[in-house]
């Protein structure tokens, strides 16, 4: 079998299959891995019951909120980031 070039390679679709039981572990800063802990959050946030999903969604919501009193502060005094 001859060895294919690049512009061949190039014209295949990426293909990311998530069976994280059957497939091979990757590394969590490529492409491929986020893409999979995307999904095993995804699968994580749909099983969990109706109280922790608010209680979830109440952090998320201080934490939004603490950004964005920081950023109105530093709007209002001028204060600039680096």
């Amino acid at each position: 079998m001859e060895p294919r070039d690049r512009t061949e390679a190039a014209e295949e679709p990426l293909v990311i299959y998530l069976r994280p039981n059957e497939d091979p572990p990757v590394n969590p800063n490529t492409p491929e891995g986020e893409i999979r802990n995307v999904a095993a959050f995804a699968a994580a946030v749909d099983g969990v019951s109706p109280g922790r999903r608010a209680m979830a969604k109440a952090i998320v919501w201080l934490i939004l909120l603490g950004m964005g009193i920081s950023i109105l502060v530093a709007v209002v005094t001028g204060v600039h980031a680096i």
